[in-house]
């Protein structure tokens, strides 16, 4: 029989473990002026199998997507005092396998990881043109390999305490395409405290454009409010 002490240590081994990163080791600023968009990117993509992405108090200037394509990796700013700030439209690639994917200010398409404690404000030309959180695949870069092995699932991912204002679509989720024969799903995330205020749509779970079998489904909602000037 496992004792308590054995027992405890157990479940903060891997909080112990668990690499981290600040993103202000990869020159983010975060005062509100310069574009920390490659700053933010360079710390994800620092820790290609999973970690901790540490956001300090202060407005980050995002001009495009942030975007989170390997599993267990955690975002994770100091509450409503990370503030992912936009006022660009980027121009949309049409002719992507994705088409309007930078259109979101994080983009998430990964399995169990998260984003933590942040606000996401969309003002100026990019109010209601840009989403602030897209949780759906992006394939882009997809190779062969990743094909045969179900790379777009995008499932159990946590994301709490957030804030997000001023957008197209708060939230917009969606499932990928059937890769030989298997489900490409968007299943069992949840959403725990967020706020969404001034934005057309709260949550969007968008029909795959891809056609695939599976849907988007199975997600939760914990004190989730859509509020303030919304249709």
């Amino acid at each position: 029989m496992v004792s308590m002490a054995l027992h405890a240590l157990l479940h903060v081994l891997p909080l112990m473990t668990t690499v981290s990163v600040n993103v202000e080791t990869f020159g983010a600023l975060h005062d509100g002026q310069h574009d920390d968009t490659d700053a933010i990117q360079k710390a994800i993509d620092s820790l290609p199998d999973g970690g901790l992405v540490l956001l300090p108090a202060g407005r980050y200037n995002v001009s495009s997507s942030i975007r989170v394509r390997q599993d267990y990796l955690i975002l994770r700013g100091e509450g409503r005092a990370t503030v992912l700030m936009t006022d660009n439209a980027p121009v949309v690639n049409s002719s992507g396998a994705n088409p309007g994917a930078d259109l979101a200010v994080v983009e998430f398409s990964a399995s169990h990881g998260g984003l933590e404690d942040c606000t996401i404000q969309i003002s100026g030309n990019a109010s209601r043109i840009r989403n602030g959180l897209r949780v759906g695949p992006d394939l882009y870069t997809v190779s062969d390999e990743q094909k045969k092995s179900n790379y777009v699932m995008n499932n159990y991912n946590q994301f709490r305490n957030l804030y997000i204002a001023g957008a197209l679509n708060a939230i917009e989720m969606e499932c990928g395409p059937s890769i030989n024969g298997g489900d490409s799903g968007c299943w069992y995330n949840a959403f725990y405290t967020v706020l969404i205020e001034y934005s057309d749509r709260g949550i969007w779970l968008r029909g795959s454009r891809w056609r695939g079998r599976s849907g988007v489904n199975r997600n939760q909602f914990y004190s989730v409010r859509i509020g303030q000037a919304m249709n």
